[in-house]
C-alpha cells in the first residue's frame, strides 16, 4: 500500500509541475513615430498566445482632440472596427481612440494615423507636447492614458512615459505582464483525492 502511495504522490507532482513550468505572458509594443501634427501609431501583439481585442488610447492633455484615423494597415487576417472618433476630418472628434479586433494573434501588427488639434479646431499641433513630454522624466499624469485587452480577459493599462527625445522621432513603449496558470489538471486532482480514500481505508483497517 505504502509503494502504491507513494507512486500516485510522484505522478501527481510530475502533473503539478508540468502545468506550472510553463508561465504564459501577455504583452504589446506601441510605438508612436512620423508626423507631428498626424503621428503614426504601430501597435503589435507580443503575447505567448492570446489575441488582442481592444486598443485605446487618450488624448493626455484633454485641451486637445483627435479628429480622426487614417491610413489604417493591418497584417493579415486582422479585422477591426474604429469606435472612436471616425475616419472624416471635422466629423466626429474625441479625446480618445478606440479599436476593437478580431483574430489580432501573437505575432501580428496595426498600424494607423491619428490627426491631433486644438479642442474644436482644425490646427496644426505636435502631439509630443500633447501625449506626453519630451524631457525623459516627471510627471506623467497628464499622459496618454493605454489600454489593451486581451482574449484571457487580460488587460494592461498604463500611461506614456516622458520620452527623451531622439533624433528619429520614434518612441516605443513595450508592456508584458505574467499571467496565472491554467486550472491544475483534473488527473491531478482526481490522484489526490484516490490518495485520501486509500488513507482513509488504511486507517479503518
Amino acid at each position: 500500500m505504502k509503494k502504491i502511495m507513494i507512486a500516485m504522490l510522484i505522478l501527481a507532482g510530475s502533473l503539478l509541475m508540468s502545468n506550472t513550468a510553463t508561465a504564459a505572458v501577455v504583452g504589446f509594443d506601441l510605438t508612436l513615430s512620423g508626423d507631428h501634427n498626424a503621428p503614426t501609431i504601430y501597435l503589435e501583439n507580443t503575447s505567448d498566445t492570446w489575441d488582442i481585442k481592444e486598443f485605446f488610447i487618450t488624448i493626455g492633455d484633454f485641451n486637445y482632440n483627435f479628429d480622426f484615423t487614417m491610413s489604417e494597415n493591418a497584417s493579415t487576417g486582422i479585422s477591426w472596427t474604429l469606435l472612436a472618433p471616425d475616419n472624416s476630418s471635422g466629423d466626429v472628434r474625441s479625446s480618445m481612440i478606440d479599436y476593437v479586433f478580431n483574430d489580432f494573434r501573437s505575432g501580428l501588427s496595426f498600424q494607423f494615423q491619428a490627426d491631433v488639434d486644438k479642442n474644436y479646431s482644425d490646427t496644426v499641433e505636435d502631439y509630443r507636447s500633447v501625449m506626453f513630454d519630451l524631457d525623459g522624466n516627471g510627471d506623467i499624469l497628464d499622459n496618454a492614458l493605454v489600454m489593451v485587452s486581451f482574449s484571457n480577459s487580460e488587460i494592461i493599462m498604463t500611461r506614456l512615459p516622458d520620452f527623451a527625445s531622439n533624433s528619429g522621432d520614434t518612441y516605443t513603449l513595450s508592456e508584458t505582464k505574467r499571467v496565472s496558470n491554467t486550472p491544475i489538471p483534473g488527473a491531478a486532482w482526481l490522484l489526490g483525492t484516490g490518495m485520501i480514500g486509500i488513507a482513509g481505508i488504511r486507517r479503518r483497517r
